[in-house]
C-alpha cells in the first residue's frame, strides 16, 4: 500500500493493484492427502512470510535511493543557485 501511495503512472497503479489484490487473496495450500498436514501447512505460511520479508526489504531499498537521490538533486540546486546568486553579484 506504501507504494501505492507515491505512483503517479497510471499503468504502474493498475499494475500496484494487482500485485495488492494477489497479495491479498493467497492462502496457504492445503494439501489433505498428505501424511503430515501440519508440516506442508508450516511451509506454507513460511512461504508467505518470506514474500512479505522480501517486498518489505525491495520497499526499504527503493525509499533510501529515492531519498538519495532527492538529496543529491536538491544539493546540486542549492550550488546552482549559488552560483547563478553569485554570478549576478559581481
Amino acid at each position: 500500500m506504501e507504494c501505492f501511495e507515491h505512483v503517479t503512472d497510471i499503468l504502474d497503479l493498475q499494475r500496484i493493484c494487482q500485485m495488492v489484490t494477489d497479495l491479498m487473496a493467497k492462502r496457504p495450500r492445503l494439501d489433505l492427502l498428505a501424511m503430515n498436514f501440519r508440516d506442508s501447512y508450516r511451509a506454507e505460511i513460511e512461504g508467505l512470510q518470506q514474500q512479505i520479508i522480501f517486498y518489505r526489504d525491495v520497499i526499504d531499498l527503493q525509499i533510501k535511493e529515492e531519498f538519495a537521490a532527492n538529496v543529491f538533486i536538491r544539493e546540486y540546486l542549492e550550488k546552482t543557485f549559488r552560483i547563478v546568486m553569485a554570478n549576478q553579484d559581481n
